[in-house]
């Protein structure tokens, strides 16, 4: 019993100092793959304890030690591939990997986890303080831990040899202090497993936790590399991507290969690529420099080094650049990176072109004006010019009739348009209500422009047409898309659909009610059609008085109504019952067509029924009803 207990003890403060790990690693970068990686190995490792250390509670009996077995199953087989991808993330090889094969690589996990549920199960009852794993397995099914650690094994190799490989290879201080680090940490949990399951199976029956603590190890271990190396925050070093994209002059990110790892917006204009397609292209594809092309780049140290090159765009154009490169250094002086600025020489040409250019303008808009003011005075749509502001510089006469001010709902909308506008310096269409000065409101479709730009004034050049007519029939198409036209209530349709959306429950419990009139056919036979249409609105009129506006009313059918009544109860349905009944019975005082109407409905009080049986067994209950009110009347 003591040993069971310290087992306990020794199993939970191990589930709460992987966690912790995990926890401290995830939260100093959560957006790195190596950090979620880690995090998702020392939550399988918690997983794996925390369930396994249920096994040991006393008097446990033996449906609930194979239940939390199966629980810590997830967390101890998924380890073998997530050390692997680990692997694959440190040393650079997952980003040369497609995704599918990254599936593959999860593959036997998920047919071990399946294996776990089908072959494993108690042969006798099992006294949980001699308690180990295999005491689990049928005895006709011992071929499943040899295939386990074989499986356990082959991937914890694989990552040893990436691993030791990579730190062999690297010219890196840092890459090979890592390596030694964690291929020793990994050895020292490889020769637990074979010594405690394999050399003396002993230890796991007596010491089942000494796997899970030598494993615990191996995670600090990694941890004080990443902390101490700086394994995850190779980012820390470099200048903030935001920066970045505010610069002026071209950035390219290089990493110690030579390959493109970061451009900035300025980079992706002056040489049409995105950043995706400049996202691993080699420096000598967009510098096609042969003296720059047989420069050595140190390990080690500082490099700085300007040279005037020609940048090569996507559509084979040579641009004249100043380039200055630089080298970024870790805190073991190693090169992790080299910063290339590129000042294009080409702006001053341009911005005398646009000089000239803007001259020329001037000039033909001058000898254009006239032609131009009559156009724009006398075109049908509203034309006008504002500021960054929204205050109106120019307007033709169809905007002086209809524009005075934005909506007040809408105002804070155009302002952040205005701020986006300045920043990305797109054209945009949007939709936009006014009031003229009479406080009419008008919808227009407007198109803007920005036409004129300089740290003293932006100006805008709007084209804006009416379309208050256009968003009203739209309006009213949308309201007879969902309303009976003779009723006003919502039509069959609509009630369709908000079944659908009723499904999922989040209403429970849902009642339907349905009504049907009972002597309509007398009263067109009697009085006429017109008569009988104008029952059913009464009869619309009366039924939709007794329901909330959040309850759904809907005709059905010709003389037959739906209700959708949601968070509501047998009791409450019955009370709506009884209101319509007397609402009829207060109508056929005053009315010389007296209005019969039959009522059914149902409750889903469990979301196992679907909606549509609901609205079955409703049908039946009204059915009932008009069959009862018949033998009533005889």
């Amino acid at each position: 019993m003591i040993n069971l207990n310290l087992t306990l003890l020794i199993c939970f403060l191990l589930f709460f100092t992987y966690l912790g790990l995990g926890t401290y690693t995830i939260s100093r970068n959560p957006r790195s793959v190596l950090n979620r990686i880690f995090f998702a190995i020392t939550l399988g490792s918690a997983i794996w304890v925390g369930a396994y250390s249920c096994v040991f509670i006393t008097y446990l009996p033996d449906q609930w030690i194979l239940f939390w077995f199966r629980v810590s199953s997830f967390g101890w087989i998924f380890l073998a591939p997530l050390v692997v991808h680990f692997a694959l993330v440190l040393i650079g090889r997952d980003k040369f990997i497609e995704k599918w094969k990254l599936v593959l690589l999860y593959l036997p996990a998920v047919v071990e986890i399946i294996l776990v549920f089908i072959v494993i199960h108690p042969d006798s009852l099992i006294e949980t303080s001699k308690f180990i794993t295999t005491g689990l397995t049928n005895t006709r099914l011992h071929w499943f831990w040899p295939i386990h650690i074989l499986y356990f094994c082959s991937y914890s190799i694989a990552m040893f040899i990436m691993v030791a490989k990579w730190g062999r290879n690297s010219v890196f201080i840092r890459e090979k202090k890592q390596a030694r680090i964690i291929v020793g940490s990994e050895l020292l949990v490889l020769l637990t497993l074979i010594i405690e399951y394999i050399i003396l199976p002993i230890f796991g029956f007596s010491l089942p936790w000494i796997v899970m603590l030598v494993g615990l190890v191996w995670a600090g271990a990694i941890l004080y590399a990443i902390t101490k190396y700086k394994l995850m925050d190779l980012y820390k070093v470099l200048s903030s991507h935001d920066i970045l994209t505010k610069v002026t002059d071209m950035v390219l990110l290089l990493d110690r290969t030579g390959h493109v790892m970061m451009a900035n917006k300025k980079a992706c204009e002056i040489l049409g690529y995105s950043k995706d397609e400049l996202l691993h292209m080699s420096l000598m594809k967009i510098i096609p420099d042969e003296e720059l092309r047989h420069t050595v780049i140190p390990n080690q140290g500082d490099l700085i080094m300007e040279s005037e090159v020609y940048c090569q765009t996507s559509k084979g154009e040579l641009i004249p650049i100043k380039a200055y490169f630089a080298s970024i250094v870790d805190n073991l002086r190693d090169i992790v990176g080299i910063l290339v600025i590129g000042q294009d020489l080409s702006l001053t040409k341009q911005l005398e072109y646009k000089i000239e250019e803007k001259n020329q303008i001037e000039l033909a808009l001058r000898e254009s004006e006239a032609k131009f003011r009559n156009i724009y005075e006398n075109a049908h749509d509203l034309i006008y010019m504002h500021d960054l502001n929204g205050r109106f510089l120019s307007v033709n006469k169809a905007a002086v009739n209809t524009l005075h001010v934005v909506v007040p709902e809408q105002r804070q909308m155009v302002i952040d348009m205005f701020n986006q506008q300045v920043i990305e310096n797109q054209p945009v269409y949007y939709e936009l209500t006014v009031m003229n000065r009479h406080g009419e409101k008008f919808d227009l479709d407007v198109s803007r422009q920005l036409i004129f730009e300089t740290p003293e004034a932006v100006i805008y050049q709007c084209i804006a047409r009416d379309i208050t007519e256009r968003k009203q029939m739209e309006e009213k198409l949308r309201y007879l898309s969902m309303h009976d036209a003779m009723t006003g209530l919502y039509n069959r349709a609509y009630f369709t659909e908000e079944l659908k959306r009723l499904e999922n429950g989040r209403f429970e419990p849902v009642s339907i009610i349905l009504c049907d009139l009972d002597y309509l056919k007398n009263i067109n036979d009697t009085y006429g059609h017109t008569a009988g249409d104008e029952t059913i609105i009464t009869a619309a009129q009366l039924i939709k008085s007794c329901f909330r506006s959040n309850d759904v009313v809907a005709r059905f059918g010709g003389d037959e109504f739906a209700i959708v009544v949601p968070i509501s109860s047998e009791t409450v349905c019955r009370a709506l019952a009884d209101k319509i009944r007397t609402a009829v019975a207060e109508h056929n005082k005053l009315s010389p067509f007296v209005i019969g109407i039959s009522i059914g409905y149902a409750v889903r009080s469990n979301i196992q029924y679907s909606v549509q049986d609901v609205l079955k067994q409703a049908d039946q209950a009204m059915y009932a009803d008009k069959a009862n009110r018949r033998v009533l009347r005889i």
